[in-house]
């Protein structure tokens, strides 16, 4: 339980694990807000060499924030088991890659909606 305490103590992890969640959050909130203008059939992914290959419902993009924060969560509880194992480096390398992750998240929640709205 100290282990724990120690996890959420620590300023690094505590910063890279809040980022992350509060880039997932705001993911979510940025597809609710362009989902409601959007039609129902909407582009999920675009391919520069081959155009649209795959359309669905427009409440589908919000798979794409949902399986970030699968991840993120993953990591978090991955991060807190090895830091009560001593293994610290791996805990910030946990946590460093679902804040980059969420980046790379964001970056996709951002083209789907390029793609469809504008």
């Amino acid at each position: 339980m100290d282990d724990i305490k120690q996890f959420f103590n620590n300023k690094l992890l505590l910063t890279l694990f809040g980022s992350a969640i509060a880039i997932n959050i705001f993911n979510f909130l940025f597809l609710f807000y362009f989902i409601e203008k959007l039609n129902n059939l909407i582009i999920l992914h675009y391919n520069v060499y081959l155009g649209v290959d795959l359309m669905g419902e427009s409440n589908q993009v919000l798979l794409i924030p949902a399986v970030g924060f699968f991840f993120t969560a993953v990591n978090l509880c991955l991060a807190i088991y090895f830091f009560s194992k001593k293994e610290r480096m791996l805990s910030h390398i946990l946590s460093l890659t679902a804040f980059i992750a969420q980046l790379g998240i964001s970056v996709a929640c951002g083209s789907v909606i390029l793609v469809n709205y504008f």
